[in-house]
């Protein structure tokens, strides 16, 4: 039990870890297209 718990602990945090990823990603590309639209 403590396993699948443990499991599931990285799990999510790695969840958070891959979104703040792609959030960067995004802002990044976002602000490259906005500084060539301008």
């Amino acid at each position: 039990m403590a396993w699948v718990e443990f499991n599931n602990d990285v799990y999510s945090r790695n969840k958070v870890r891959v979104s703040k990823v792609i959030i960067a990603i995004i802002y990044k590309m976002r602000a490259k297209n906005y500084v060539k639209d301008t």
